[in-house]
């Protein structure tokens, strides 16, 4: 039986990993770190109330076989370019940090679809933080860049509701190696994040139209 750390379990895809992990029968453990209480309905998971910047401080009961990382947010949402960098730099590079403290050799992380150099701050900033990883040396590092974010938010983002709408006609036009860019839903990238977690030989990036593969 396994027992997992998880990063980022409010967000879009953390919810549903929560729930396929809280119902998978290899893990006896589920370890959530949030800001504030979530509140779980099971006895497998244990919440850790904490601020990134607090990780180190409540280390010791964070002791795992693998840790699952979904954080990360927009720049509109995070307020600023800086905020935005804390979150999806600094908070996720911590957490990896934490991990290798830990002796967690299993990090499977939530990225972006054309994460690369780039003017652009939001892939760049990506980029920043899968290189940031890289350098730490997991035993296994599997980084997943799932395409447009397709479920239910507790905010509005205009973008993926009209994708939402026009998705299942735009999608089929999209393929060979442009598949990777269909939309893909939240919980078929949580569901992938187990299936790797499974296999310790799945190391490396995983595009989304893998991600999507694996989720099925």
């Amino acid at each position: 039986m396994k027992k997992a750390l998880v990063f980022g379990a409010s967000g879009l895809v953390g919810s549903h990993l929560i729930k396929y992990l809280i119902n998978n029968e290899d893990y006896s453990k589920i370890i959530v770190v949030n800001r504030r209480s979530l509140a779980y309905n099971s006895t497998k998971v244990q919440e850790i109330i904490s601020t990134p910047d607090e990780f180190q401080v409540h280390r010791t009961g964070m002791q795992a076989d693998i840790v699952f990382c979904a954080l990360g947010t927009t720049i509109k949402k995070a307020g600023s370019i800086s905020a935005f960098r804390k979150i999806d730099f600094d908070y996720v590079v911590n957490a990896a940090k934490l991990a290798k403290t830990l002796g967690i050799e299993s990090f499977v992380v939530v990225s972006s679809i054309g994460t690369k150099k780039s003017a652009n701050y939001y892939l760049q900033t990506k980029y920043e933080m899968e290189q940031a990883l890289i350098l730490l040396n997991f035993k296994q590092l599997a980084i997943l860049r799932p395409s447009l974010l397709l479920g239910e938010r507790s905010e509005t983002r205009w973008m993926e509701s009209f994708a939402a709408k026009i998705y299942p006609t735009f999608d089929v036009l999209l393929q060979g190696g442009m598949k990777k860019y269909r939309a893909i839903k939240a919980g078929t990238v949580a569901k992938a994040m187990i299936k790797i977690a499974e296999n310790k030989e799945l190391n490396g990036i995983f595009q989304s139209d893998k991600v999507e593969e694996l989720g099925q």
